[in-house]
């Protein structure tokens, strides 16, 4: 019985831990004024620095272009071996 009688205090107590005020809106952290919010800027504008027609995975810098290059060269030669392997089963 003792349970019955606290839902209308659980009932106000959810209200208040849910419910928000324009202050309390106002005292929140703006995402801006965070420290990654900056960074973030900042990776942005050097990726859309208008640098030419390359792509955004290359722009990185040397290390972007033997990443992609190697990942290239790895899936063009599995998917030939998977062909190989395929050829070679369709022959028994």
């Amino acid at each position: 019985m003792s349970s019955v009688r606290r839902i209308p205090q659980l009932a106000q107590l959810v209200r208040r831990r849910f419910a928000t005020t324009s202050n309390a809106r106002q005292n929140t952290l703006r995402a801006e004024d965070t420290s990654a919010f900056k960074k973030l800027k900042q990776d942005q504008e050097t990726f859309n620095s208008g640098m030419g027609p390359e792509e955004v995975y290359l722009q990185g810098g040397l290390k972007d272009v033997l990443l992609f290059r190697t990942t290239v060269f790895l899936t063009v030669v599995s998917t030939l071996l998977s062909g190989k392997v395929i050829y070679e089963m369709a022959q028994k």
